[in-house]
């Protein structure tokens, strides 16, 4: 299964979490030299626009892990990364304003847009997949509510 090391089972460490984005961001280089082409561009779509329905009403993007909202860990994450250009956002509605706050509060630059998701997870990607730039290469989803 992707995101289990072998022999490991289980273990659900994530290709999108601290030191393991910058070793794929490294494998991008890699791929990109030996096509004699640059570091591809690299965008991100992060849907977080969840109902919360599971969590009786508690929004997971919001809740305070360690001492910052859950968002912000996920989103310093590719900030973090040399290699990816931009950030796209996409929340509900009535989060649209303070997600745009939070990322400003934290100096999150990569983050180009944050927009309005969809019915379904399905919908809200589609919606971020419309929102990256139009030379991106590449493009990773990563759900907000898992850093």
């Amino acid at each position: 299964m992707l995101g289990e090391k072998r022999g490991q089972k289980g273990t659900g460490w994530s290709l999108f979490s601290g030191r393991k984005v910058n070793r794929l961001a490294g494998i991008w280089k890699r791929l990109a030299q030996r096509k004699g082409r640059g570091v591809p561009i690299c965008s991100v779509v992060i849907p977080a626009a969840g109902s919360s329905s599971r969590m009786e009403g508690i929004d997971k993007i919001l809740t305070t892990l360690g001492d910052l909202p859950v968002l912000v860990h996920t989103l310093r994450v590719f900030e973090e990364c040399p290699d990816i250009a931009e950030v796209v956002v996409v929340t509900r509605e009535d989060l649209l304003v303070e997600v745009s706050q939070l990322c400003k509060a934290f100096a999150l630059d990569k983050v180009t847009k944050v927009v309005v998701g969809g019915k379904e997870r399905i919908h809200s990607v589609l919606r971020g997949l419309e929102e990256v730039r139009p030379d991106a290469e590449l493009i990773a989803i990563q759900d907000g509510a898992r850093p």
